[in-house]
C-alpha cells in the first residue's frame, strides 16, 4: 500500500484523538499506522503542530474524484453565467478541452 502524505497549514476541526499521531509513532509504528488507514485518515504532529495527514490511496482517490466533480459543476455554472447552454456533459466536455 502506498502512503500518501499532505501539508497541513490549521488544525482540522473534526480531528478525533484516535486520528492523532506523532512524528515519532509514524518512524517506530509505520507498519500499524499503515494498516490502520481504513478506518480513517491520520493527523501527524510535530511538536504540537499538525504537520501532515495521511491517508489510503483509495480515500486519496475518492477526494480527487469529488475535487474533479466540483470543478466541472463550477465549470458548467460559469459557462451558465456567461450565456452558454449544453444539452449534454459531452459537449461541455468538447467545449471545454478545446481551448
Amino acid at each position: 500500500m502506498d502512503i500518501l502524505i499532505g501539508a497541513l497549514s490549521s488544525i482540522p476541526t473534526s480531528m478525533r484523538s484516535s486520528q492523532v499521531i506523532s512524528v515519532t509513532d509514524l518512524r517506530h509504528k509505520t507498519k500499524e499506522i499503515i494498516d490502520q488507514l481504513d478506518q480513517g485518515v491520520k493527523y501527524v504532529f510535530a511538536n504540537n503542530k499538525p504537520k501532515a495527514v495521511i491517508m489510503s490511496p483509495q480515500r486519496y482517490e475518492e477526494l480527487k474524484d469529488l475535487q474533479r466533480r466540483l470543478e466541472r459543476d463550477a465549470d458548467v455554472a460559469d459557462a451558465k453565467k456567461n450565456g452558454k447552454r449544453y444539452t449534454n456533459v459531452d459537449e461541455f466536455m468538447k467545449d471545454l478541452f478545446e481551448d
